[in-house]
């Protein structure tokens, strides 16, 4: 069986600009040393529990690894499926459901894969991000690939809340290749905001490269084939200016990017049936396979899914950008002492310390604190040379 080889990058934007455009720097890497350490494993208990009424049984940890679900590879990881069992009624498939242990706000991420899951009657991979602080999805959702049953090409889409609840959000993506299949992204008006990625990679056992890059001006969803991706793409500082249109693209005005996309976590997962391919099964899978229910079909022909897994390859890297971060950290300082009445004049006083060691200054945004003082900002570990 071939691993699926990811490699997952997070990124920091630096300090430098070259001539407008932003230099990020690397923050993260979830490599083929400490893939698996940085997610946790959902596990569902019962069939359909997992919010989205799927026949996946989501599998923790130490049953995933006993059955192979999961794997290290030389240079790869391997995330899969259980294609052997015939699986009983009112059971699930075994899947795996993976959840970055850090959430992230803001920064560019890449996901380098050597091999999809195929499109497959009944399966619904996914790489995408959520909001765990607030009630789906008034916190925001991101799916960077998502399709389900024979499709052939990923829908990048966004998710906010209901209008009452968070405001508008629309994309026309003007600025994206993609051809848009859904304008409103707001829960009350449809299933999000939709693109079509009609050149990308999708349900192929070659692969390809993701990534997504948010800003306080927008969120861009980019994707090539393997071979096809930015010559900088695996640079410690890559530069997005020089990568050309995003296939998706959602921008700050007609929706509030810093309001209705929170704190994102990571997910990657192969789920069955449910909303997505258990609501569309008759459109064709139904004639295809000569089953009536989707569900019946997943659990009754394992074989079907022996190629219904994701590789990582390498890493996949988050990045940063320092100079974004440090006006956050002051817009928020700002509103904090506003907010708690504290008159002292602690700005005027760090302006003039950041004044004479700026160039000394190294940023390590370390966690999320939940105290009250804290909610909501970035931690720094400040070293002064």
């Amino acid at each position: 069986m071939r691993l699926l080889s990811t490699s997952l990058a997070a990124l920091v934007a630096g300090a430098s600009a070259v001539s407008g455009a932003t230099i990020y720097s690397q923050k993260e890497s979830y490599d083929v040393t400490n893939f698996f350490d940085k997610f946790t494993f959902y596990e569902t208990k019962a069939l359909g529990d997992d919010g989205t009424h799927g026949a996946a049984a989501y599998q923790s940890k130490a049953a995933a690894g006993k059955s192979g679900l999961y794997k290290y590879g030389t240079n790869d990881v391997y995330i899969g499926v259980d294609s052997t069992s015939w699986i009983p009624d009112g059971s699930g498939r075994p899947s795996l459901r993976l959840e970055s242990i850090n959430d992230y706000t803001k920064g560019l991420f890449i996901a380098r894969f050597n091999h999809m899951p195929k499109s497959t009657c009944g399966a619904w991979p996914a790489f995408w991000t959520f909001n765990t602080d607030k009630t789906w999805p008034l916190g925001g959702e991101v799916d960077i690939y998502e399709n389900w049953n024979l499709a052939t090409q990923n829908h990048p889409t966004f998710h906010t809340g209901a209008e009452s609840d968070v405001g508008k959000c629309s994309i026309t993506n003007a600025g994206g290749t993609g051809t848009l299949l859904s304008s409103n992204c707001a829960l009350n008006q449809g299933y999000g905001c939709t693109v079509v990625d009609t050149k990308g990679p999708y349900g192929t056992s070659d692969g390809g490269v993701y990534a997504m890059e948010w800003t306080d001006q927008y969120i861009r969803v980019f994707a090539w084939t393997n071979g096809q991706a930015p010559s900088n793409i695996g640079s410690s500082q890559p530069d997005t200016s020089v990568w050309g249109k995003p296939v998706a693209e959602l921008k700050n005005g007609p929706c509030n990017v810093n309001g209705q996309f929170l704190a994102q976590r990571l997910v990657l997962d192969i789920n069955f049936c449910g909303d997505a391919a258990g609501n569309t099964w008759g459109d064709s899978c139904a004639s295809k396979t000569n089953q009536a229910s989707c569900y019946n079909y997943v659990r009754t022909n394992p074989s079907a899914f022996s190629d219904l897994y994701q590789n990582v390859y390498q890493h996949f890297d988050h990045y940063v950008d320092f100079d974004q971060l440090q006006q956050d950290f002051y817009q928020h300082l700002d509103q904090h002492l506003d907010q708690h009445e504290l008159y002292y004049d602690i700005d005027q006083h760090l302006d003039q310390h950041l004044d004479q060691h700026l160039n000394q200054l190294y940023c390590h945004i370390d966690q999320y604190r939940n105290d009250d003082l804290w909610n909501h900002l970035v931690y720094f570990d400040v070293v002064w040379l």
